[in-house]
């Protein structure tokens, strides 16, 4: 037995145990000295899941865009098969890189990410809690990077549920008493159970090379309602959905319903470097190819950093949560993209990396991204004012 701990000791599957072990531990203490604590970051869990609940695809699609590096031609397969009006999961996967220790302390802490302001479209850490508009059991497979696999070798895990979580609890040596009020109040999200068995359906990804698959069980009429309407807005966007997420080469969606056709569609991008933009420093052109071979001229431009951290300066008096935005990393640019076909574009939309709502229309017959910071329904006041004054210089 000795032996097989120490052989097990570092393995994703113990790091999981021991982070959960320490966890229900904590909060054991809490409950034994009258902290609130943990029942406050439940309420706050359950508060944010909601706020989310009409992108759940859009969250997942930029966590599975950020597992890609830089330059990447990545893939992301997004399936829907529903059993019945009841019943059905959705899957959801990609390539790049696979889950590390930084990116299961994200998805376990609310308001963290493994990712720096910047480096990603994700910066928040909060996304992923939008998947509780479709299921209360969501399930992770992972491997260190994507590869052809016979299974997932990396991080594979859900969350636990109340009775599970009293039962650990008492393996803990936690009084009946309290046992009961720390399974209700702590957030399930820190109850990361490991996965030994791997069905079919999952290690199916695994061996198509995928580096994860976010498996989504749905259990009701709602919930197969939802993820159908999403899945299904997503596959005829009347916007291109990768003309902005450069890591991304392929997204490939599947619906499965019963009594129907299945459906597919495959979303490609392809781009080509065009060169600078003669006289403007750090602008730079492509040619972009997306779906049906619709072409996009578009202009990339960095945007002076100083500019931009100004701009969040001036707002923190009324937004303090860009305050994360001081410590961006990477460099903050904005594209334009306008059609090279002759059937053009319609009306212009912003993007935030993916487009945005039909009430956010571009200032042009095009598309704007300017991705640093948006709020519901549209980018925030500083957003708009910066990118605007960028694109008049």
């Amino acid at each position: 037995m000795q032996k097989v701990d120490l052989e097990l000791k570092g393995t994703p599957a113990a790091k999981l145990d021991e982070q959960v072990r320490s966890e229900l531990e904590l909060a054991l203490d809490a409950e034994r000295r009258g902290s609130k604590i943990y029942q406050s970051l439940r309420n706050l869990s359950e508060v944010i899941g909601t706020q989310y609940g009409d992108r759940v695809l859009y969250e997942l699609i930029q966590n599975a865009h950020d597992a890609h590096p830089a330059g990447d031609h990545g893939k992301i397969a997004i399936r829907l098969v529903a059993e019945g009006p009841e019943k059905g999961s959705l899957y959801v996967a990609n390539g790049g890189v696979g889950f590390r220790d930084e990116d299961v302390d994200a998805i376990r802490n609310i308001g963290t990410t493994a990712k720096e302001v910047g480096e990603g479209i994700g910066n928040k850490g909060l996304g992923f809690r939008s998947i509780e508009a479709l299921t209360d059991d969501p399930r992770i497979y992972s491997q260190s990077t994507a590869k052809r696999s016979g299974r997932f070798e990396g991080y594979c895990f859900r969350f636990g549920d109340g009775d599970e979580i009293e039962a650990l609890l008492v393996s803990l040596g936690a009084e009946q008493a309290i046992k009961k009020k720390v399974a209700d109040t702590i957030p399930r999200y820190l109850v990361t159970l490991p996965l030994d068995d791997q069905p079919p359906d999952a290690v199916a990804y695994a061996r198509r090379s995928f580096a994860t698959v976010v498996v989504v069980p749905l259990h009701s009429p709602e919930a197969v309602r939802l993820a159908t309407e999403q899945i299904r807005a997503l596959a005829n966007l009347d916007v291109p959905l990768l003309l902005f997420l450069d890591r991304i080469g392929e997204v490939r969606i599947d619906i499965s319903v019963p009594d129907e056709r299945p459906f597919r569609r495959i979303l490609r991008r392809r781009q080509e470097r065009l060169g600078q933009v003669t006289g403007l420093a750090d602008c730079e052109l492509y040619q972009v190819e997306v779906g049906d071979r619709h072409r996009f001229l578009v202009v990339r431009r960095e945007v002076e950093k100083e500019r931009v951290l100004d701009a969040v300066q001036r707002s923190l008096s009324r937004a303090p949560q860009l305050k994360r935005w001081l410590d961006w990393k990477g460099e903050p640019v904005v594209s334009i993209a306008v059609s090279l076909n002759k059937d053009g574009i319609g009306a212009g939309r912003l993007y935030n990396f993916l487009p945005m709502g039909e009430r956010a229309t571009a200032p042009l017959l095009g598309y704007l991204d300017a991705p640093f910071g948006s709020s519901s329904p549209g980018p925030s006041a500083w957003t708009l004012a910066h990118s605007s004054s960028a694109n008049r210089r």
